[in-house]
């Protein structure tokens, strides 16, 4: 996997250099996203629990911890599958379905802590106006937002690139932000 615009050469002399099979970086990279899905799951059953305040932040960690979870479930078994085994287990609609959410899923997080920072910046700066304004619907529609406004454009270009641009993908590569993604 690869997240830079490289020749089929390129990628061709890596897959030649580093065959298939389980490496150091791989089993390390598996064992802290299972570590991470596993701290994920426990920061959401502590922020579900009845017992637990929820407060309008409680709603950007849950927001945060769903997409990590997400990414995890959706993205990581495949990457892991795809570099031990050196085959690629679906075809170009799985490719290019996987390409999509590997972005869209890695950016919702990220997102998510814009959206907390510029919170925390409007309550430091205005704090009359934030506890006025700011409540717990606010900020699920804060949340809302920012997945529009990851998914939506990326959605778009998924739906060029899969039946306008990009040709089909061999069976055994699929080689996200290479070529057409």
């Amino acid at each position: 996997m690869t997240f830079f615009n490289n020749t089929t050469a390129q990628n061709a002399s890596h897959a030649a250099s580093t065959p298939p099979g389980w490496t150091p970086l791989l089993l390390t990279s598996t064992v802290i996203a299972c570590a991470c899905f596993l701290f994920n799951v426990i920061v959401l059953v502590v922020q579900l629990l009845p017992q637990t305040r929820f407060t309008s932040f409680t709603n950007y960690l849950i927001a945060i911890s769903v997409g990590n979870v997400l990414w995890l479930i959706g993205v990581r078994p495949l990457s892991i599958y795809s570099a031990v085994t050196g085959v690629w287990p679906g075809g170009y609609a799985v490719c290019a379905t996987f390409s999509y959410f590997q972005f869209v899923e890695s950016q919702i997080p990220v997102f998510v802590h814009v959206l907390i920072c510029i919170n925390r910046v409007w309550a430091i700066t205005y704090p009359v106006s934030y506890r006025r304004r700011h409540n717990f619907k606010m900020a699920v529609l804060s949340c809302l937002a920012v997945l529009a406004y990851v998914h939506v454009p990326q959605f778009a270009r998924f739906v060029l690139e899969y039946f306008y641009y990009s040709p089909p993908v061999k069976p055994t590569d699929c080689q996200p932000g290479a070529g057409g993604y």
